[in-house]
C-alpha cells in the first residue's frame, strides 16, 4: 500500500540564531542544509531504501521533504528512524510531520492534503530536549540550555559552559570539509586570491584559520536580511489543480517545481553577491604571507524561496535590491522553461510568469543581540509583503519591495512597535517603509514609493547643495510640533531659493516622485496628506549606514 510521508523542520531561524555567536550560527545553518542531503541519505542507506524504486521525493530541500513510499512497512521504518535521528543529531530543532496511506494515484492529492492537516495539528506538540534542566543544573550563558561540559575559552580567561546543541553545531563545523552554503554560491573572483567567508563578528572570537567579519572602519553596522518569496502557496495550489486529473505526474511535477524555485533563489543570491559584494571583499594575509579576500557577508539560510544573510551595513540595501530583481528574472526564465517542458508532454500548467520576493533589513551594530535583530528583519519583511499585496501589477502579480530600519535605541523585534515608539510624531509617521523594488510596477502609478527615488534623495541630501543639518533639525521639530516644523521648513525653503535654487528644484522633484505630489510648496511635500508620512528620515538613516 503506497504511503505519503511529509516532514518539515520549523523555527529554523530560531535554531540557527539561538546563541548569537556567528561561528555557532554557521554550524547550525550547515546542519540544516545537511538534513535533506547527507543526513537523510544516510538514513535511507541504513534502511536499504533505493531512490526511485522504494522511495520517490516530490520535494527534498530547505529542511523539508515529501516522500512517496511503496510499502507501509518501509514508511513506518523511515518515520521511526528519521524521527530518532533528527532528535539525536539536531537536538532542539522543532519539526512537524504527516503520514497517510492511499490506494491509487487518484488519491495522492487528497493524501497529501491529509498529511498537511496532520502537520498543522502537530505544530503545538512539545518535544522535550534532554537533559532536562533542574534547579541545580548549570546552563549555557548564551542559550540558557543545560550545560553538559565546561571547557577553556580559547581566547579569553576562564571556562565556557556549553550545552549539547552548541557542542554539536561546533563539532559539525569543525569536521566539515566543504561548507554547503558556500559551495552553493560557487563565486568567481577577478583576483587570484582565495575568497573566504567570515565565521566571527568579533575579532576576539577568532580561532585558528578563522576570519572575523570585515565591517566598514568605525561604522560597525551590519544588515540582517530576511527575504521571502511572494505567492508560493497560490502557485502550489494552482499546480495541484492543473494535475488533479493526471495524478500520476504528481511526483515529478512537484519535484521539478521545488528544484527550480530553489535554483532561482540560489542563482539570484549568487548574482547579487557577485555584483555587489565580491569587489568589496577585504584583502588579508595569513601568518605564511598568503593573501586572501574576506567576504563582507555571511549566508545563513538559502533554501526554497527563503534567504537569510548578514551583509556589511553599507552594502545591504544594494545587495537586497539586486537579489529581488534577479529573483524575478530567474523565476521568469525557469518558469517559462518549466511550462514548455510539460506542455510538450500534453500537460498545461497555468502558473504565473514568475515570482517576486519581499525583504526586510534590520541594521544593528555587530555587538548587538542578533536574535532580536533577525526577528525585526522578519517583521520588516512581513510589513513589505503586506504592502505589496495591496498594490498588484496589471497582470495581478505582487511587486517586490523591501523595508529597513536602523536600530539606534534598544532592540525591538516587532516593526509595528518600533513605529509606535520611535517613528510616530504629532505630524505623522517619520518613515515611508516599505519601498518598491524590482521590475514589476503597481497598476496605479504613484501609490508606492520606489527605492530608486529614495536612493536619489539620500544622495542629494549628502551633497553640499542641500543642508543635511537643516533636514535633521526639521525631523527633530516634527517630533515636537507641526507648527514649528512648518515655520522652519518655510524659512529653509526661502534660504534655499536664494542660495541653491537648482538644488531645491531637484529636491522637490524627488519628493514629488516619492509622495505622488503635485509640487505644492508647503509642508505637504514632506508629509503625504493621506497617511502623513515622510521619506526624509529613511534617507538620513540610509546615509548614516553608508557613511
Amino acid at each position: 500500500m503506497p504511503v505519503i510521508y511529509t516532514f518539515e523542520a520549523k523555527s529554523i531561524q530560531s535554531y540557527i540564531l539561538d546563541s548569537s555567536k556567528l561561528r555557532d550560527m554557521v554550524g547550525a545553518s550547515e546542519l540544516i542544509e545537511d538534513i535533506t542531503a547527507g543526513l537523510l541519505d544516510k538514513v535511507l542507506q541504513a534502511l536499504k531504501l533505493q531512490p526511485d524504486q522504494d522511495i520517490e521525493f516530490s520535494r527534498k530541500a530547505g529542511g523539508a521533504f515529501i516522500a512517496i513510499l511503496q510499502s507501509l512497512e518501509h514508511a513506518k521504518n523511515l518515520r521511526d528512524l528519521w524521527t530518532f535521528t533528527v532528535r539525536t543529531c539536531l537536538p532542539g530543532l522543532e519539526f512537524v510531520q504527516g503520514f497517510q496511506t492511499y490506494q491509487k494515484h487518484s488519491e495522492i492529492l487528497s493524501a497529501e492534503k491529509a498529511t498537511s492537516q496532520q502537520k498543522m495539528a502537530d505544530r503545538n506538540r512539545l518535544y522535550p530536549v534532554y537533559p532536562i534542566a533542574g534547579p541545580l543544573v548549570a546552563r549555557g550563558p548564551r542559550t540558557g540550555a543545560p550545560a553538559i561540559i565546561e571547557k577553556p575559552n580559547p581566547n579569553n580567561e576562564g571556562n565556557e559552559r556549553l550545552d549539547k546543541r552548541t557542542i554539536i553545531k561546533r563539532r559539525f563545523l569543525e569536521r566539515a570539509e566543504i561548507l554547503a552554503l558556500e559551495e552553493k554560491l560557487n563565486l568567481k573572483t577577478p583576483y587570484q586570491d582565495k575568497l573566504v567567508w567570515p565565521k566571527n563578528l568579533d575579532p576576539e572570537d577568532n580561532q585558528a584559520e578563522e576570519q572575523n567579519f570585515p565591517t566598514l572602519g568605525e561604522n560597525r553596522y551590519i544588515g540582517v536580511i530576511h527575504a521571502d518569496g511572494n505567492g508560493l502557496g497560490q502557485l502550489l495550489m494552482q499546480v495541484r489543480e492543473d494535475i488533479k486529473d493526471i495524478p500520476q505526474h504528481y511526483t515529478k511535477v512537484f519535484r521539478r517545481l521545488s528544484e527550480i524555485i530553489e535554483q532561482a533563489t540560489v542563482a539570484a543570491t549568487r548574482q547579487a553577491t557577485q555584483a555587489e559584494l565580491v569587489e568589496k571583499a577585504v584583502l588579508r594575509h595569513n601568518a605564511d604571507g598568503n593573501s586572501f579576500q574576506v567576504m563582507p557577508a555571511r549566508p545563513l539560510v538559502l533554501g526554497g524561496d527563503d534567504l537569510t544573510m548578514i551583509v556589511r551595513g553599507d552594502l545591504a540595501i544594494a545587495f537586497t535590491e539586486k537579489f529581488l530583481t534577479a529573483f524575478e528574472e530567474h523565476t521568469e526564465t525557469l518558469f517559462s522553461q518549466f511550462k514548455q517542458e510539460y506542455k510538450n508532454q500534453g500537460i498545461n500548467l497555468h502558473i504565473p510568469t514568475g515570482l517576486t520576493a519581499c525583504a526586510g533589513i534590520s541594521f544593528v551594530k555587530a555587538s548587538q543581540p542578533f536574535y532580536l535583530a533577525y526577528h525585526l528583519a522578519e517583521s520588516l519583511c512581513k510589513t513589505a509583503k503586506t504592502r505589496s499585496k495591496q498594490t498588484l501589477s496589471e497582470d495581478g502579480r505582487v511587486p517586490a519591495s523591501l523595508a529597513f530600519h536602523r536600530i539606534t535605541t534598544s532592540v525591538i523585534d516587532d516593526y509595528e512597535t518600533v513605529c509606535q515608539r520611535e517613528l510616530t510624531t504629532p505630524s505623522g509617521l517619520l518613515s515611508m517603509q516599505p519601498y518598491a523594488a524590482g521590475k514589476i510596477q503597481p497598476k496605479e502609478a504613484g501609490i508606492f514609493p520606489r527605492l530608486q527615488d529614495l536612493d536619489d534623495l539620500r544622495h542629494l541630501l549628502a551633497e553640499d547643495k542641500i543642508s543635511n543639518g537643516a533636514v535633521r533639525e526639521l525631523i527633530n521639530l516634527l517630533y515636537l510640533s507641526t507648527e514649528r516644523a512648518e515655520r522652519a521648513y518655510k524659512r529653509w525653503r526661502e534660504n534655499m531659493q536664494k542660495t541653491q535654487k537648482n538644488g531645491l528644484r531637484e529636491f522637490d522633484n524627488i519628493l514629488n516622485n516619492l509622495l505622488g505630489g503635485d509640487g505644492d510648496q508647503n509642508l505637504s511635500i514632506l508629509t503625504a496628506e493621506e497617511n502623513k508620512r515622510t521619506p526624509l528620515a529613511d534617507a538620513l538613516a540610509w546615509n548614516s549606514i553608508a557613511a
